[in-house]
């Protein structure tokens, strides 16, 4: 259990948890619970930031992030939403990645 915290910060609850507080902060245009979820995606995009395949990709999602924070600040209604795409779309296209992977391993077992 202790050694189990980077999966808790950079894996799929910190991820989980991101995307609920950005959608969150976005519907209720709060923009703390907003920021609260760019912060809770930053360990992830730093992680994502040491790969090669998305070494250019993370810092751009991580800006993405926090532009919609300003958005939601500013009182845009859709803008917050746009910019947190990319993000999702992100973290679909791994989760489909990693959850296939796991499919062709059972499957050949």
């Amino acid at each position: 259990m202790v050694n189990s915290w980077p999966a808790i910060v950079m894996g799929w609850p910190a991820i989980v948890s991101s995307l609920v507080l950005l959608g969150l902060g976005i519907a209720t245009r709060h923009r703390l619970i907003t920021l609260v979820g760019g912060l809770v995606a930053l360990p992830f995009l730093l992680y994502l930031f040491g790969t090669p395949r998305f070494q250019y990709w993370a810092p751009v999602l991580a800006l993405l992030n926090f532009a919609a924070v300003a958005a939601v600040g500013r009182g845009y209604r859709w803008l917050p939403a746009v910019l947190v795409v990319p993000f999702l779309g992100t973290v679909v296209w791994l989760a489909h990645a990693v959850f296939s992977q796991c499919e062709g391993a059972v499957s050949s077992a």
